[in-house]
């Protein structure tokens, strides 16, 4: 049995290829977040990337409006995050959300951390959710006004000019 590491690596996007994604959450990295590394624990990583994920549904229409006027949310069911780089305290992150795949109630896509102090991608969580009702805390279809604000910024998103990053380790079943 071989002990050699995968060939395969997730593609991490520059910062001027992020440019072409809308920023939806920045922070500079707290004192809080350090760890006995002296750099952002893997805590602070996986706030900030949560944080991006939770404004970017909202830029989507899943907002808290949304949530009370319909019933229905967005529950994550997997992730996987890699981390690319390591983050300073007193850094300044910018995030990203990038879709990559939907199906009648499943959303597929990426919270990027970029770190805009360095200029380099430090951390990418890769999420799955899917769309709930909130009364019965089942799953149900995406109604049609927000499905099509999703298959509109799914279409803008499938137009980048770069690869989304892909484990290979979440996919819509």
């Amino acid at each position: 049995m071989s002990t050699e590491a995968s060939s395969q690596r997730i593609y991490i996007p520059t910062l001027d290829e992020l440019g072409e994604l809308e920023q939806v959450y920045s922070v500079t990295a707290p004192e809080r977040w350090r760890d006995y590394n002296d750099h952002v624990n893997v805590l602070g990583h996986y706030e900030f990337l949560m944080h991006t994920l939770h404004y970017g549904l909202m830029s989507m229409g899943i907002t808290p409006d949304y949530i009370q006027t319909h019933g229905r949310s967005t529950f994550t069911l997997e992730q996987h995050v890699t981390f690319a780089h390591e983050i300073q305290i007193g850094a300044k992150l910018g995030g990203y959300v990038r879709l990559v795949d939907r199906n009648a109630k499943l959303l597929r896509g990426v919270a990027i951390a970029a770190n805009l102090t360095t200029g380099e991608v430090a951390s990418m969580a890769e999420f799955a959710d899917i769309h709930i009702d909130m009364s019965t805390r089942r799953s149900t279809a995406w109604n049609d006004e927000l499905g099509d604000k999703l298959d509109q910024r799914l279409a803008h998103d499938r137009q980048l000019s770069w690869l989304a990053p892909d484990s290979g380790s979440l996919k819509l079943r």
